[in-house]
């Protein structure tokens, strides 16, 4: 496949259509002139992701900032190409008012979980009197 294949219009049935690399990902570009620099990463394993690659501004190399799954480790469809256009266009604004779409996965990341929240609150319950539940 030439890097010219790689670039086209995104739609529902070329992206389903498109096949498992063998070895290494292979990554498509969208030619749709609402999504700049909308790409999907086609893994070995079958998984196909949504990204937006861009520079932040006073950076040299680009940012991947991944916006979902089209063909989740499942082989559900789970984003659909106009989803993908919209939240590179949100992600897109973001970088463009100086920001980083990929530090609010980060914060998400780093807020508890429910088991952790769970645990604390389990370990520093009291009862009436003062005692610990536990």
């Amino acid at each position: 496949m030439t890097p010219s294949d790689r670039k086209f219009p995104f739609n529902k049935t070329r992206l389903v259509a498109l096949p498992s690399p063998d070895s290494s990902d292979i990554t498509y570009h969208d030619t749709h002139p609402q999504a700049h620099g909308l790409k999907l990463r086609v893994f070995p394993s079958g998984v196909k992701t949504f990204i937006l690659s861009r520079r932040l501004p006073g950076r040299t190399t680009p940012i991947r900032c991944q916006l979902g799954h089209f063909v989740g480790p499942d082989g559900s469809l789970r984003m659909t190409v106009e989803q993908a256009r919209k939240a590179a266009v949100e992600a897109a604004a973001t970088i463009a008012t100086g920001g980083d779409p990929s530090d609010v996965r980060r914060q998400r990341r780093a807020e508890p979980t429910l088991a952790e929240l769970f645990a604390d609150f389990t370990a520093n319950k009291r009862n009436k009197r003062g005692h610990h539940l536990s």
